[in-house]
């Protein structure tokens, strides 16, 4: 059980690479890979507006239907219930954030109760408003202009380069768009240039943050000013990287980093998976899939995890932005089916992860009310453009660094964003850890 740190261009795209880990972590829970796994919780119809999206769904209780659609509204229907929630919030409204409370309000109202009070309060932090008004603004840009006829971005495109942490097995199932091609692709049509940062298919956590940390510095050396993209497994990998490995100095190109579902406490599936007997199952598939060791499996458990990230300090001068999926148990789809299944009793989930493990301290919210881990979000390029674009404005406003970089305004040498040939593995020193 968690506790207080864990309880596209298509809609298939790189941001939803957790299918990977869902498909490998299913047999944790002993369900097969996309399975059809019938839900055993309520199918009530609901529908409202939840952090900026309209919601057209069905929920697991009447509590959380009535929630979305009177109590968000600022509806009072029903005396006894309004007397409930208003408790119930109030209640939560200080530790909403914590295993414990999240955990609280699903076994006393439901998960999706839970998921939809955590969504509104995350919603409304104060911290994240800027950011959040950023991104609705965008998208409602996006809704009218189309994804062409946009004012030109925040920060000169060639002055700036995306750089992008792959996912688990990224090479040995290059048809689960692990490696961010079609994100990489979308946004080289916009004019941006991309890289992605080679790193162990199915190495553990610590020795592929040892490698990215390696590639970090190479770009830094040229003057490259970078914004980092992780998700899911890539997250902690990053956390590490630049929280632990690297000195503040060897950080100063790194404009922002946008965490999207990233594992930061580990998953619930994870310590499943590492538990006898189940481990024997899965280590016998690992290998009868070629797939090597259980290192990565076991680098995400909860216990190594919150231990691992307890001593990251992110360099202030990043611009830290975490993407959080949230989906109500109608919105799961099929390959997420089977953890979210799992992880119900523990609280909200995104199929793969605690929906309130993903935090990295400082970082301003964004809220993917309605997507599982796998995103697949039916306006994926327009999800992906106006965060990128309302990222960019957001670094500007926070990080002088970027805003030296807004167009017409020529602060790097030509040629600056050159891609970096990053060493193979073999001859990357596997340097000991700098905690700050």
């Amino acid at each position: 059980m968690l506790m207080d740190a864990a309880p596209r261009r298509r809609a298939n795209g790189a941001f939803g690479r957790g299918r990977i880990s869902l498909w490998l972590l299913g047999l944790a829970v002993l369900l097969p890979s996309g399975g059809c796994t019938s839900p055993n919780w309520n199918t009530i119809p609901a529908q409202g507006h939840v952090a900026g999206r309209f919601i057209d769904t069905t929920v697991d209780s009447y509590w959380a239907k009535y929630y979305l659609e009177n109590t968000l509204n600022g509806h009072r229907v029903d005396p006894c219930m309004d007397a409930r929630i208003d408790s119930a919030v109030e209640r939560s409204r200080t530790s909403i954030r914590c295993s414990q409370t999240l955990q609280w309000l699903t076994n006393c109202y439901s998960t999706d109760f839970a998921a939809l009070v955590f969504a509104n309060d995350l919603a409304h932090d104060p911290h994240s408003a800027e950011l959040q008004r950023l991104y609705l603004q965008e998208r409602d840009e996006i809704k009218v202009e189309g994804l062409r006829d946009l004012e030109p971005p925040a920060i000169d495109r060639s002055k700036v380069l995306f750089v992008f942490v792959p996912g688990w097995f990224y090479e040995s199932m290059p048809k689960n768009d692990a490696d961010f091609s079609e994100e990489r692709a979308f946004l080289e049509e916009q004019g941006w240039s991309t890289e992605l940062v080679h790193i162990g298919d199915n190495t553990s956590v610590e020795k592929n943050a040892h490698m990215l940390a390696q590639a970090l510095r190479c770009y830094h050396r040229r003057g490259v000013n970078i914004i980092l993209i992780s998700t899911s497994m890539g997250g902690p990998e990053t956390a590490m990287a630049l929280g632990t490995l690297l000195c503040p100095e060897e950080t100063s190109n790194i404009l922002c980093w946008i965490s999207i579902n990233g594992a930061m406490r580990g998953s619930p599936l994870a310590d499943r998976a590492m538990r006898i007997p189940t481990r024997f199952l899965v280590a016998g598939y690992f290998r009868y899939k070629g797939w090597g060791g259980m290192a990565g499996m076991r680098s995400l458990t909860t216990k190594r995890s919150i231990k691992r990230f307890s001593h990251v300090r992110i360099p202030e001068h990043i611009v830290l932005v975490n993407w959080i999926s949230i989906p109500l148990s109608g919105q799961v789809s099929k390959q997420a089916q089977g953890g979210y299944k799992y992880m119900r009793k523990f609280g909200p989930n995104d199929g793969i992860i605690m929906c309130n493990s993903e935090f990295v301290p400082g970082a301003a919210i964004l809220v993917g009310i309605g997507l599982d881990h796998f995103f697949r979000d039916p306006d994926h390029e327009a999800t992906i453009l106006a965060l990128t674009r309302a990222v960019q404005q957001y670094t500007v406003l926070k990080n002088p660094a970027a805003a030296a970089l807004a167009p017409n305004v020529d602060m790097i040498p030509s040629g600056s964003t050159n891609i970096v040939p990053v060493p193979p593995l073999t001859q990357m020193p596997l340097e000991s850890p700098k905690l700050h």
